[in-house]
């Protein structure tokens, strides 16, 4: 099977049921959490990735890491992963999640890029401009605001 494809498809049927369930907001912030986790914690990433590591073990992991903070559907979500051996996909499966996600709600990505550094003040009154004028301007979607510095 493609690579790209296995991340599609889990992403993809955790997603469904997780809008199902009414869990979609709750289920996004797991796997942006489980993303970012991964990401910053290289160790974490090769363990869970390492195929010598046995399954039990690597579940017994996630149940001591995130079953605290997670929802169940997502604990549930990567006990699967691992028993199926799709563990080297988390990151593509969190990825495609987030881009389902986005796209559902309408969210769209701004960038905002200044010649000089912006002060706490000017950022609030963009922030507000964004939340109340530019929501109805994108068709009542959500709209992510991130400001570089």
């Amino acid at each position: 099977m493609d690579y790209s494809k296995i991340g599609v498809r889990y992403a993809k049927a955790l997603f469904e049921l997780a809008d199902e369930r009414n869990l979609i907001d709750a289920v996004n912030g797991d796997m942006r959490f489980l993303f970012e986790s991964l990401t910053q914690n290289k160790e974490l990433h090769h363990y869970l990735t390492n195929p010598i590591i046995k399954s039990t073990d690597k579940i017994k992991l996630v149940n001591e890491a995130f079953q605290q903070n997670f929802n169940a559907l997502s604990i549930d979500f990567l006990k699967l992963v691992i028993e199926n051996r799709r563990e080297e996909h988390l990151l593509a499966m969190c990825r495609r999640f987030e881009y389902l996600y986005k796209e559902k709600f309408g969210i769209k990505k701004l960038e905002l890029l200044s010649a000089v550094e912006l002060d706490e003040n000017i950022l609030k009154k963009i922030e507000h401009r964004q939340k109340y004028h530019w929501r109805i301007y994108f068709g009542n979607g959500r709209l992510a605001l991130r400001c570089k510095r």
